[in-house]
């Protein structure tokens, strides 16, 4: 009978280290680690973001439409690391570049810094501030989307997902297919080069890459394709293009970001 239980404990050891190196292995995969960006080792005080859709580094927004001031190594003074701020936006809002937009695509905030402390300005409290109207990109109103983002290295980088079909945008409003999103799975937000549904995670890679490592006349391209993240999506809490918090609220920041190639 000892012997079995020793058994049974060295197997529970076994497997219990296996599911920690295997997380940790696609962690490190999806070029996220610690010591880049927003990290925490010790863990978020900050259950929050597990709500959240659209993540800006300084702060982010629920589903519900919330924002909240984010410090991934500061706490505030609620003792966390996320604070709930007097703003919201509504459903279905997002955030792009430093405005964020209610569902209808009509500018709701304007982020600004007003003695290096992150504010949020109405477009009307904005004119009275600086004199001026801020310059909105007007593809965001032109564009027919469910879901947009941008690469933070390259801010005119616009994607777009329509109808589970996700485009690269140019700056002649030319759309090039970058990838497709199963009918079935309900898409929850995009971030970054990233979408997450309701069932898998899908990143914009290289998906060609030992061709055009190889070969100096194939050029290199990238697409969106289902992320070996979907094999622990149970063990995290919020990816966005710049971080991951697993289950334990530990973060990642995101060390290598590429310009897209359709």
């Amino acid at each position: 009978m000892k012997k079995l239980i020793i058994f049974i404990g060295i197997i529970f050891f076994l497997t219990g280290c296996s599911t920690d190196s295997k997380l940790e292995k696609i962690i490190r995969e999806n070029n996220y680690g610690y010591g880049w960006g927003p990290t925490n080792q010790e863990g978020l005080k900050c259950e929050e973001i597990k709500d959240a859709v659209s993540y800006q580094g300084d702060y982010f927004v629920t589903s519900h439409g919330d924002i909240y001031l984010f410090n991934s190594s500061k706490l505030f003074s609620n003792h966390k690391n996320c604070i709930k701020t007097e703003y919201n936006s509504g459903a279905s809002s997002f955030s792009y570049a430093n405005i964020i937009y209610n569902k209808d695509k009509e500018p709701v905030y304007i982020t600004d810094y007003d003695n290096e402390q992150l504010t949020f300005l109405t477009p009307n409290e904005y004119k009275e501030k600086t004199g001026y109207d801020y310059s909105f990109n007007k593809t965001i109103t032109s564009l027919n989307f469910d879901f947009i983002s941008y690469n933070d290295s390259y801010s005119n980088e616009i994607i777009i997902v329509q109808n589970h079909k996700i485009f690269y945008v140019d700056d002649n409003n030319k759309h090039f297919l970058l990838g497709t999103i199963p009918e079935d799975e309900k898409i929850l937000y995009m971030s970054g080069a990233l979408i997450k549904t309701d069932k898998a995670y899908y990143t914009l890679v290289q998906t060609n890459l030992e061709e055009c490592n190889t070969y100096v006349d194939i050029k290199c391209k990238t697409g969106f394709v289902k992320s070996s993240l979907s094999e622990v999506y149970d063990n995290l809490i919020f990816v966005g293009q710049d971080i991951l918090v697993d289950k334990d609220y530990h973060s990642y920041g995101k060390g290598i970001s590429f310009s897209i190639n359709p």
